[in-house]
């Protein structure tokens, strides 16, 4: 389990440092996210969501609902599903 407090400070701490511009998550809920940006300064601006024409869950369990309410961006996360698609 992960701890909201150190991995939101360690993120904040990456950006206040200039090591990076923005972050973001990957692979997580609507409520990873409210969970994490309440414990950070910096907005998270991206979650990275497994998205492909195999899997494509986050379009009906209201993930890129979420995201779109929040001006959050998705970045879809193994798009050829794992190049299953291609294989």
């Amino acid at each position: 389990m992960l701890n909201a407090d150190e991995t939101g400070g360690a993120l904040d701490q990456l950006v206040n440092s200039g090591k990076v511009k923005v972050v973001g998550v990957s692979n997580v809920r609507p409520w990873d996210i409210e969970l994490h940006q309440s414990r950070m300064s910096h907005k998270l601006v991206t979650d990275q969501i497994e998205i492909s024409l195999a899997e494509n869950t986050a379009l009906i369990n209201g993930d890129l609902v979420y995201l779109q309410q929040h001006s959050v961006a998705p970045m879809a996360g193994s798009p050829l599903a794992g190049e299953s698609l291609i294989n």
